[in-house]
This record gives C-alpha cells, sequence and structure tokens, in this order.
C-alpha cells in the first residue's frame, strides 16, 4: 500500500480472504483455501515482478521480508487444501527455517524451538528435523526432550473434541519405558550428548533400540495414559537429550 497502492488493495482483500479462512475454519481443511491459495500466488508473482522497482523504493531488507510473509499467507492457505498432510506442514516450517537461516540471518547460530515431534529426524510423517538435516547436515544438532511424570498444560478431549487448555498431571511414565529408564540414573535433570555416545557399548546400543516415551503435543488423554506414550529410537532421532524427572507446567502470562 505504502509503495504500490494498486498492487496493496487486491493483497489486502486477498489476505482478508486468507485471514478469514484461518479464524473461522471448522476443521483441518476448507473448500476455500486452493482458490485462495491460487490468489497469493498471484500476488506473489505480481510482486517479483515488481522487485527492482519495490526494492528500490523500500529497501532491498522490507522487500525481502514482505516476501517472506507472503511466503508463509501461502502456506497457510495451502495447508488447508485437502490432501495436504502434516507433512506438508513440517516441510513448510523448515523452508521458513532455512530462510531465516540463509536470508534474514546469514553466518549467524540460530536456535529454533519446536515439538520433538517436529525437531526428531526420522519418523514418518517427515518432520521439520529431516527436512534441515538434508539442508544442513551436521552443521544441525538436535535436542530431543523427555521427562518421567509432572505437570503439564494441554487441551483435554472430551467426548471426541479438543477441550479448552488446563493443567493436567502425568503419571509417571510406567516401568520398562524409555522414560524409566533414563529416570533410573537417579538425577532430577541431565542432559546426554547422544552424538558422543560409543554404539558398541550397552548405552549405546539401548539407544539405537525404540522405547516409548511421553509424547505430549497440544492434547493430553488424561483417560488413557497408555495413549500419552509413543515409540522412537532416540539415536535415529536426536544429537542430544534433556531428560528431566518432574516437569513442572507452563503458566499462561
Amino acid at each position: 500500500e505504502e509503495y504500490a497502492p494498486d498492487l496493496g488493495s487486491v493483497a489486502r482483500a486477498v489476505f482478508g480472504a486468507a485471514y478469514d479462512i484461518e479464524a473461522h475454519s471448522g476443521g483441518i481443511y476448507d473448500d476455500r483455501a486452493e482458490e485462495v491459495a491460487a490468489q497469493v500466488a498471484n500476488v506473489a508473482r505480481e510482486f517479483d515482478a515488481r522487485h527492482r522497482v519495490l526494492s528500490a523504493a523500500s529497501g532491498e531488507e522490507k522487500w525481502r521480508d514482505a516476501r517472506q510473509a507472503l511466503a508463509v499467507v501461502h502456506q497457510a492457505c495451502s495447508l488447508r487444501i485437502a490432501g495436504h498432510g502434516p507433512g506438508f506442514r513440517d516441510e513448510a516450517m523448515a523452508g521458513n527455517a532455512e530462510w531465516i537461516a540463509g536470508s534474514a540471518f546469514p553466518r549467524e547460530k540460530v536456535v529454533l524451538w519446536a515439538h520433538n515431534a517436529h525437531v526428531r529426524t526420522e519418523g514418518e510423517p517427515k518432520s521439520m528435523g529431516a527436512f534441515l538435516r538434508e539442508r544442513f547436515g551436521r552443521q544441525l544438532y538436535v535436542v530431543g526432550y523427555a521427562f518421567r511424570r509432572g505437570g503439564l498444560r494441554a487441551k483435554g478431549p472430551e467426548g471426541g473434541t479438543a477441550a479448552d487448555v488446563k493443567m493436567f498431571d502425568a503419571p509417571p511414565s510406567p516401568e520398562g519405558s524409555g522414560d524409566a529408564v533414563l529416570s533410573g540414573a537417579g538425577l532430577p535433570v541431565f542432559f546426554l550428548n547422544l552424538a558422543s555416545v560409543p554404539p558398541d557399548g550397552a548405552l549405546g546400543r539401548w539407544l539405537a533400540e525404540p522405547h516409548l516415551f511421553h509424547s505430549v503435543g497440544a492434547s493430553w488423554f488424561a483417560d488413557d495414559p497408555d495413549a500419552n506414550l509413543e515409540p522412537g529410537t532416540l539415536a535415529k532421532r536426536y544429537d542430544g537429550l534433556i531428560f528431566v524427572e518432574e516437569a513442572h507446567a507452563a503458566w499462561p502470562l
């Protein structure tokens, strides 16, 4: 609107439609998403065509950031198109992280915080961590998180639907689970550099095998503790691991 009013008015209408999908969608997919995503792509093409003129007026940094904002809006719409599964989201997040590391903060160290399921480097669907490993190799160091018991904040499904976020107490992971074995170290909190563990030792062999761990995302199944456990192989998923014996729930600001 400041540097190309004609394109700005078009973009405002398109972004309004995209926001409406995000704000009012009753589920993951939306019948309007494909059309709106195409409209966002048209704005992006025109934006690219005017790169030289717009960046000369605004400065390259403003143009760069606005272009990435366009990409994120397109991702948000595309995520709502039927057939785009959870792997699409992780691929988009990986692309955004790559943009941050390569364009916004080149030659800087970047710390990215996300759920275990997103940072892990193996498993299905393909995760953000797996995409970033392909791009950055061992420049990327992935840290996972595990805990034995404690408090947490999550949505508790009630009657098949997600209820409001509230506090829950997570009972201790069952004996024999990965969390329980790590708890056996007798340390309330520790960091394990998985990348340095000899693979032929007892610990290395254990890390290379699948075990059950707490996996808490948006939801916590208070009536079915086993539903909060998921198998995973630590040596394949992470380069390092933070273990906490007793977790504590976050408090809202």
